[in-house]
């Protein structure tokens, strides 16, 4: 079995804006929680090859999560902040590493 050395780039731009809007107090409790939920769901993955397989396959299990936990708040189905995130901590509980950057640039205007 082979292992990722490395973290999918949109898992650890996602990982790093989470990080910043969290350190900063922008980060909605409401995406927390579903980053989390998300997270728990991705615990039977016993490795990073899977996690990536799983990824790619589709993501429509975690918007259901979104949808259901939140069915009237559309602002909270953003996979990019949510599944994305939960998919980056996965990898870095398989991996041990902290690949959080708090100097890396943001992304968009006015974060």
């Amino acid at each position: 079995m082979t292992t990722m050395d490395k973290m999918p780039g949109q898992w650890r731009r996602a990982l790093n804006r989470w990080e910043r809007w969290k350190a900063r107090g922008r980060l909605k409790p409401e995406i927390e929680e579903l980053t989390y939920d998300m997270l728990e769901r991705l615990k039977p993955v016993s490795s990073t090859d899977e996690l990536v397989r799983k990824y790619y396959m589709g993501n429509y299990w975690a918007l259901q999560i979104a949808r259901r936990k939140y069915p009237d708040r559309e602002e909270l189905w953003d996979m990019g902040l949510t599944a994305d995130v939960a998919y980056a901590k996965r990898y870095q509980e398989l991996t041990g590493e902290s690949l959080y950057d708090e100097n890396a640039p943001d992304e968009e205007e006015g974060e």
